[in-house]
């Protein structure tokens, strides 16, 4: 244990110490909000103040979607993955007009990526007009469009 120090440089040190350093405010900022707190303002670290000031946490912008969520958590970070396989089957589906597991694939896409607003507007329109105008009865056409 001894030798290991010995073998650190005083730029190695220098860099650690640092380290050690930035954490403090950078805990101080990021602290969560606690529960009771949550909601309103003067709770957790600035970070969390600021969400709490803006309404830009999940309770403030609608409901928590659990299937979202625990798709987002199941993928273990892998989300890049699971999007790129996702919008991949969706264009197989498409070439196959194969509607229903096309939408089943564009739900799993919208749950894992709930935040990102291109993905409800490409979808939109693709469902308004691209997948719409396959259709012959104007009744499969209107169930396209109010779905996109």
């Amino acid at each position: 244990m001894k030798g290991t120090f010995a073998r650190l440089s005083v730029r190695q040190l220098v860099y650690m110490a640092l380290i050690v350093l930035l954490l403090l405010p950078l805990s101080m900022l990021s602290r969560p909000a606690s529960g009771a707190r949550a909601g309103g303002g003067g709770g957790g670290g600035r970070l969390a103040q600021l969400r709490a000031e803006h309404k830009l946490g999940d309770t403030n912008v609608g409901a928590i979607d659990p299937r979202s969520e625990t798709i987002r958590l199941v993928s273990l970070g892998l989300g890049g993955i699971a999007n790129v396989i996702l919008w991949t089957q969706a264009e197989q589906y498409k070439e196959k007009e194969d509607w229903t597991s096309y939408r089943a694939v564009l739900d799993n896409l919208i749950h894992l990526q709930p935040y990102y607003p291109v993905v409800w507007e490409h979808q939109a329109w693709n469902l308004s007009y691209n997948i719409s105008a396959e259709f012959d009865d104007f009744r499969d056409k209107y169930y396209w469009v109010m779905d996109g």
